[in-house]
């Protein structure tokens, strides 16, 4: 299975055999602080690995709500002060590139369950493979019971599919790409993106788009509320929405990836207690098989996905089908051009 990135190998995936139970063993630090986006997730990171961490090792996990721009902002004021007090935070892609000053060279040799449970190179110079989803069309099936929206171009289409959209105020790369994709741009070939011709296509769209959501919660509460016809959502917050038996359906062309990472901060105070933490948070395959279940989205743990049924695969963004349509994606080039996108999407939003 290959993610269609450019110029980042590290996000190889290839399904590899079983491998058994590696040991853990712990440093004696106090506390772990820890950095994610909060919400859904933060609440099954608690019960799936940090508290099951926090009974075997003694150190007790904080854990610190942010967005990962933000979270990023506050990393770099605690470097100049000199008073770093994260330890582990949560990264994306392009943060290898762009926030890469930060952001401690992993050991990967202290990280053996990587190499035992986790996919080819789920251990990257500076994070370790955490989550994997995509950002993909969500639509109301009764407002379209027969033909839904299956591309950026049915998404603009307000004719065809009339009524109202709804989209994030978060992550302008996101929005530049699939607005590219919705005025013929070849998905192969949108690197480098044209950031005029993007915010262009979605200034038309604009008057059509009735909530910028900021959280994946917010991106729920506007489809559960019928605040939007059809959303771009990350993937796992569209499929929670058909467990829980609203009337959504996803279509997975032309998605946008969607990666996580752990990171260790370069100047974390417990970076001992840190590792110990990624290298267990890469075994124990059936609390990854609970968290993609009930999450829907995939880990870097082979084993926990080997495990899903067919019918479960089907919804991951790691089943080849979905993979198949997945937009190249270039993080060096984004990394570069991410404070010229957002000051250009901003724009956008406060016209």
């Amino acid at each position: 299975m290959n993610f269609k990135v450019l110029f980042l190998p590290f996000l190889t995936l290839t399904t590899l055999g079983v491998a058994p139970v590696a040991g853990t063993a712990f440093a004696q630090e106090d506390e772990l602080v820890i950095v994610s986006t909060g919400g859904t997730l933060q609440d099954a990171l608690e019960t799936l690995f940090f508290e099951p961490f926090t009974s075997e090792s003694d150190t007790r996990i904080t854990h610190v709500s942010a967005f990962t721009s933000e979270q990023f902002d506050t990393a770099r004021t605690m470097k100049d002060s000199g008073d770093v007090e994260w330890d582990i935070v949560t990264a994306q892609p392009e943060s290898f590139f762009h926030e890469r000053d930060l952001l401690e060279e992993l050991d990967c040799s202290r990280i053996p369950n990587a190499a035992e449970f986790g996919i080819e190179n789920t251990c990257a110079t500076y994070g370790l493979l955490r989550t994997i989803g995509g950002g993909v069309i969500a639509y109301n099936t009764d407002a379209f019971p027969d033909e839904g929206p299956s591309s950026w171009v049915d998404f603009w289409d307000v004719e065809r599919f009339p009524g109202q959209r709804c989209l994030p105020a978060i992550t302008p790369h996101w929005m530049i790409m699939i607005a590219l994709m919705a005025d013929g741009a070849d998905p192969d070939q949108l690197f480098p993106l044209d950031i005029d011709r993007g915010v262009s296509k979605l200034e038309e769209l604009k008057p059509n788009v009735s909530g910028w959501w900021e959280t994946g919660n917010e991106s729920q509460d506007m489809m559960r509320q019928g605040d939007c016809v059809m959303a771009w959502m990350w993937s796992g917050r569209a499929l929670q929405l058909m467990r829980e038996g609203h009337p959504i359906a996803i279509s997975w062309n032309q998605h946008v990836p969607i990666v996580g990472y752990w990171a260790i901060l370069k100047d974390a105070p417990n970076k001992d207690a840190a590792y110990d933490f990624l290298n267990f948070f890469m075994a124990r395959p059936q609390a990854h098989r609970t968290f993609s279940e009930t999450y829907f989205y995939d880990t870097a743990n082979r084993i926990a996905t080997e495990q899903l049924s067919q019918e479960n695969r089907k919804l991951r963004v790691t089943s080849p089908e979905n993979l198949a349509e997945q937009t190249p994606t270039d993080f060096h080039w984004i990394a570069e051009h991410q404070d010229e996108m957002r000051q250009a999407f901003d724009a956008l939003l406060n016209k």
